[in-house]
């Protein structure tokens, strides 16, 4: 900050002074001393009230304290004088979707990007905002567009190819509504009608194009592998990163995982952002041998910490999902580098060298969408431990209800158009049936409300429709006690979501996977637990299954009165069985990189 005409007199003349307070509150930020450096910025914004840099300071480190409706206000005083600046309208967004109020922030950010339409930061942030309101379709309209203004923004051209993967076709009503709503900023319609037909067909191959050019477009220099250890060193040493590791699928994934590996062959060193997140966070933490906090941004002070310790095998856990370290991975952290659980695609990055995947998730005739080699497990890629306080399994709800209640608890970025027409289809075929949507996106009544319009647009009124907002785990669970068949959208399939349903008794319809790359992993899960039949082929074979199975509910009832047990006897829920054959992948292609 410079000392300006907009300081009070009481500061006039002495810009020597202010800028020796403001050095020493951001000093106090970065050693993450927050409330001292927010007295600080407090004191230099009574002297100088229309700063705007003072006024998003103090807002960001209201953030940082938790106080957010003390940053709200502030941000929102920020948005209204200057809509355009960038970091107040993203701070502003950041505290409507902390108050899930998701359309309130997509409307904010509108009126940003209407104020300065080639922000790319506005850009993306409108795209993340889309996505969290449950318009991934548009969102990829407003992520090309940031992408075409910065190629080298790494988290927005990831955020654009993660997205690819949810939906199948940006429905031409969605690209007509964005071009209504952009019609009075000069020159924006053509924009989005550019990315739009740029968008058109998301075949495989163009998804697989998209993915492999991710590291040039973000401009990483791989660098050369690091050596391999020691020959003297006697276990093989393990590095799983990400930012994932709390009550998400990828803990899910690693909570049997971590405790069951075999310590007299293996050493296990787990990369987070974070010390503390959960109780999950502290179960994994007490699990691994050694847990190493990524600290700072420095990318390359992190890519040397990595390294420090002459890790074996580096397992990617994130792929392009949020907080992803892909840029370290590009650059090389171990000899051999794997991704694994955390991202349902290729990373597009020729320094991973394997993808943990079996035959139904990634089957061999989709090999060629990748940049890694499948590594393949005997029976299945992840496992999962049920949680123990999950409630029992309930009976048939239709015996009571006397209809059939479909359900999905995915999260609303994955129900886009053609998972709505799938679903209303569904509906259609069997009157009298209703729809259970749980999802943390339905928390706005905003949501709700455009989710009910969309539905009935497909024929399903809003009397047939339950929408419920986020709820801890063990009451996510209960819930399937209202549901008799999970529906699963398309073409994002679910994972956790399957196996949580399964393990409730409620067997998931899954459309087969058409479009690589990407891990089909309800199918394998649904293999896996022994109930491949409701695996079906075709848009047709998905509501006729819907229609026979909602129409046999002595069959249906008999399946889910068995389905818990079934679960447990498979291998899905065989932890230790599954670290031992994750192991012998592992084991399998370290011996390989090691004699060459």
């Amino acid at each position: 900050m410079n000392a300006s005409d907009s300081c009070s007199p009481l500061f006039a003349g002495a810009a020597a002074l202010l800028e020796k307070r403001f050095a020493q509150a951001t000093s106090l930020v970065s050693s993450g001393n927050y409330q001292q450096a927010l007295d600080i910025f407090q004191e230099l914004l009574a002297a100088c009230p229309h700063e705007y840099t003072l006024q998003n300071n103090c807002a960001w480190l209201f953030e940082k304290l938790g106080r957010y409706a003390e940053a709200e206000t502030a941000y929102r005083g920020l948005f209204e004088e200057m809509p355009g600046y960038a970091n107040g309208a993203l701070g502003y967004a950041r505290m409507l979707e902390q108050g899930k109020r998701y359309v309130a922030a997509v409307t904010a950010l509108r009126r940003s990007v209407a104020a300065d339409p080639v922000n790319p930061g506005l850009l993306s942030g409108l795209g993340n905002a889309l996505v969290m309101a449950g318009e991934a379709e548009a969102a990829l309209l407003w992520y090309g567009l940031s992408v075409e203004l910065d190629r080298h923004a790494r988290a927005t051209v990831s955020n654009l190819l993660y997205t690819l993967l949810m939906v199948r076709t940006i429905a031409p009503q969605v690209v007509a509504r964005e071009l209504d709503m952009c019609a009075a900023v000069p020159g924006l319609a053509v924009r989005i009608s550019r990315v739009a037909k740029q968008l058109h067909s998301l075949s495989g191959e163009f998804i697989a194009g998209m993915h492999r050019r991710f590291e040039e477009t973000c401009r990483i220099e791989t660098a050369p592998a690091p050596p391999l250890s020691p020959g003297t060193r006697k276990r093989i040493r393990i590095g799983y990163l990400s930012a994932d590791l709390y009550a998400h699928p990828v803990g899910y994934f690693l909570e049997g995982v971590i405790p069951a590996h075999d310590r007299n062959r293996f050493e296990i060193v787990v990369f987070s952002p974070y010390t503390e997140r959960d109780e999950l966070t502290a179960a994994l933490k007490r699990s691994a041998e050694h847990w190493v906090v990524l600290h700072g941004t420095d990318r390359l002070e992190i890519v040397r910490q990595i390294r420090a310790w002459q890790l074996d095998i580096a397992v990617d856990m994130a792929g392009h999902t949020g907080g992803n370290y892909l840029d370290l991975f590009a650059r090389r952290l171990a000899p051999l580098q794997i991704t694994w659980g955390g991202y349902p695609g290729s990373t597009g990055l020729e320094a991973m060298d394997h993808i943990l995947a079996d035959q139904v998730a990634l089957p061999p005739e989709d090999r060629p969408y990748y940049t890694e080699r499948p590594l393949y497990l005997p029976h299945g890629y992840v496992s999962f431990r049920p949680p123990a306080d999950a409630p029992l399994v309930g009976s048939l709800p239709a015996l009571t209800t006397g209809c059939i209640t479909f359900g999905s608890f995915n999260t609303v970025q994955k129900l886009n158009s053609s998972t709505l027409a799938l679903w209303g289809a569904v509906l259609r075929a069997l009157p009298g049936s209703r729809l259970f949507l749980k999802s943390k996106g339905f928390d706005d009544p905003l949501v709700r409300s455009a989710y009910w319009e969309k539905l009935a647009a497909e024929g399903v009124s809003s009397d047939r429709i339950l929408l419920e907002g986020y709820a801890p785990r063990r009451e996510l669970l209960a819930a399937y006690h209202q549901v008799d068949i999970a529906l699963d959208p398309v073409p994002y399939q679910g994972g956790v979501t399957v196996l949580e349903a399964l393990w409730m008794g409620v067997p998931t319809l899954v459309l087969r996977g058409k479009r690589p790359p990407f891990v089909r992993h309800a199918e394998s899960h649904l293999t896996q637990a022994g109930v491949a039949d409701w695996i079906v082929a075709s848009e047709d074979a998905y509501v006729a299954t819907a229609l026979a199975w909602g129409s046999n509910l002595a069959g249906l009832s008999t399946l889910r009165s068995r389905l818990r047990q079934q679960m447990a006897a498979s291998p899905i829920c065989d932890t230790v069985a599954f670290t031992r054959d994750l192991e012998a992948a592992f084991t399998q292609v370290w011996s390989e990189r090691s004699r060459h």
